[in-house]
């Protein structure tokens, strides 16, 4: 699909939420999902037409745009204030994580501003664009998470400790540890198999986290972290629980590292 139509998919959909979809919805959905007969099932590949995919280079997709002056832990390198990431939307090879770019810019000297910026004619997956949305960033406090161990993780005062109780370690771990969703800075969740160390490939100091981006922005069992405005009775708001559009590897997480001693040399992106 196109990333216009995709957009148009998600349009149709929201808009026929909690009714049936009219003809022409039908119709509409037939048509920019490929499909070649009937019954209608936009799910299924089967009855879809072959689209081939467009050869030479590709324009990326934007996924985030942010600014010093609202991110204070952005840490841009210097003489910069904006950062702008964009990714392939297509995976290459055995590659879990989408390959992004990371610009960072001077804003004062940003004056052209292309009010309509190329976009790739067609994307592999639906679910690597991301919904268009306007960012407001709140400071919070996560703590690493503490694994296989019950010990008091240094920081955490004797009051929060009495209000864990037995249940420590699993209340410490939902509640209070390596917040889930997109995120600038903060911890980094254990990797599939281990805790993992991200080193610069070019000087190999140690990569702090930079962005994470995030296919859900809560989970299981961590209900303290849903914003108070889409807390609901059963949970949360089902629209803000998938804000972004995205669903990345097995509803994983991107996070992109930078270099801890230069943010200027390449980054790391992995898929946790």
């Amino acid at each position: 699909m196109s990333p216009a139509d995709v957009r148009l998919d998600r349009r149709i959909r929201a808009d026929a939420r909690g009714r049936e979809l009219t003809s022409q919805e039908r119709a509409t959905l037939s048509r920019i999902r490929g499909i070649t007969d009937s019954p209608w099932d936009p799910y299924d590949r089967r009855r879809r037409a072959t689209r081939e995919v467009p050869s030479g280079p590709l324009a990326m997709l934007p996924v985030a745009q942010l600014y010093a002056r609202d991110v204070p832990c952005l840490r841009p390198p210097v003489g910069t204030d904006l950062l702008q990431v964009l990714w392939c939307p297509y995976a290459h090879g055995y590659e879990a994580a989408l390959r992004t770019r990371l610009f960072w810019r001077a804003s004062g000297e940003v004056t052209d501003v292309i009010a309509d910026p190329p976009e790739p004619a067609l994307v592999q997956s639906e679910y690597f664009v991301p919904n268009a949305c306007r960012l407001h960033p709140e400071n919070v406090t996560e703590y690493p998470r503490q694994e296989y161990t019950r010990q008091p993780v240094e920081g955490i005062d004797s009051t929060l400790r009495e209000a864990l109780d037995e249940r420590y370690q699993y209340r410490y771990t939902s509640d209070l540890a390596t917040a889930p969703g997109c995120k600038v800075g903060g911890w980094t969740p254990w990797d599939r198999t281990d805790a993992v160390a991200v080193r610069c490939t070019a000087c190999d100091a140690p990569m702090d986290p930079l962005l994470t981006i995030a296919s859900r922005e809560w989970g299981g069992g961590s209900y303290s972290w849903i914003p108070l405005e889409d807390r609901t009775e059963d949970g949360g708001d089902p629209e803000a629980f998938e804000a972004t559009g995205l669903t990345l590897g097995d509803a994983d997480s991107q996070q992109l590292f930078v270099c801890s001693a230069d943010p200027t040399h390449p980054h790391t992106a992995r898929l946790l």
